[in-house]
């Protein structure tokens, strides 16, 4: 069940922070990546506490994601962006504590300055690219995820 869950925790964060535009339109809609990262994090929930807090995180994403498709750009854009961003860099903080409980768990050695390192190598590239300084980094954060499925 966890490596379902890891699964999906993945296909939701490529939908969320890739697009895939086709005629205009992006196939890859962040509503259905955030809905995916949130089901993830609830089935986690269920056999890991630690992952609980970030539901609420994640299905905040989801309201917002879609509020900004459905209000358009105009609206969109000014409110929910200042939220979005927001609610990424805590959902970041609580998926690397809930991975590092994870492997702490499975008994791997914790250091503190290692976890520290991995942390912020882990957590710098998506708030880079989340304030335009670094824009191809969050795929490569997903990529990252992928390698500890």
């Amino acid at each position: 069940m966890r490596k379902t869950a890891l699964l999906i925790l993945l296909v939701g964060f490529i939908f969320a922070f890739f697009s895939l535009p086709f005629a205009g339109v992006d196939l890859l809609l962040d509503p259905v990546g955030w809905l995916l990262v949130w089901n993830s994090l609830r089935a986690l929930r269920l056999t890991h506490k630690v992952f609980g807090a970030s539901v609420p995180v994640s299905m905040g994403l989801v309201v917002v994601s879609a509020l900004r498709l459905f209000l358009g750009w105009a609206l969109g854009q000014t409110i929910l962006s200042a939220l979005e961003p927001l609610l990424l860099i805590v959902l970041f903080l609580l998926l690397a504590r809930a991975f590092a409980s994870l492997l702490a768990e499975e008994g791997h050695p914790a250091d503190r300055k290692a976890d520290l390192c991995v942390l912020m190598a882990n957590l710098l590239p998506p708030l880079l690219s989340l304030l335009g300084l670094l824009p191809i980094t969050l795929g490569s954060w997903v990529l990252w995820l992928s390698t500890i499925i």
